[in-house]
């Protein structure tokens, strides 16, 4: 049920329900790990950050979570695609927080991805970019290869033709 530009909040070891921008965390230094060991296999911590919102706004409690949703900010961003460790936009805020809009850049260390783990930090807050089919990861997911070799592809082909000769050759010879 998440939308795209839903303030979303992800606590200690749940997945990522969409791509989020990360805009807030409990650690003092606005960073969280995360384990993306269900995107490509490694299972060493990452480190990513929030975009640059507290130290200019303060602290996102409920009144500037409020402000900040119903505030005049628009995510500007890349049309969504498959490519996990790329990422670029920009995050404008204007009224009631800034009273002239501001424009803040956003790099992959600011994106989590859905799919990945919250690890070590007890919450993390962000803003929706990607949701459903247009998260990276779904992005990303390709129809799994046939494991059958070319060679059993056309013994199939040979069988079968086999067979048809063999009922055609035993419907004649019945008949005669």
């Amino acid at each position: 049920d998440i939308r795209v530009g839903n303030i979303v909040r992800v606590v200690r070891d749940q997945f990522f329900p969409c791509d989020l921008i990360m805009l807030d965390s409990s650690s003092e230094e606005n960073s969280c790990y995360v384990e993306t060991k269900n995107l490509d296999g490694e299972t060493n911590l990452k480190t990513k950050r929030a975009v640059d919102l507290v130290k200019d706004i303060g602290p996102l409690n409920a009144e500037n979570m409020t402000k900040l949703s119903q505030g005049s900010s628009c995510v500007e961003c890349e049309h969504p695609n498959n490519s996990l460790y790329t990422y670029s936009g920009n995050l404008s805020i204007g009224a009631p927080l800034f009273p002239q809009p501001k424009k803040i850049s956003l790099n992959p260390s600011n994106m989590l991805l859905r799919g990945s783990n919250l690890r070590n930090t007890e919450w993390v807050v962000g803003i929706a970019v990607y949701t459903g089919h247009d998260t990276k990861v779904m992005m990303n997911s390709t129809d799994t290869p046939s494991k059958r070799s070319h060679v059993e592809k056309q013994m199939d082909g040979v069988v079968i033709t086999m067979l048809l000769s063999l009922a055609i050759l035993g419907t004649a010879s019945a008949v005669f």
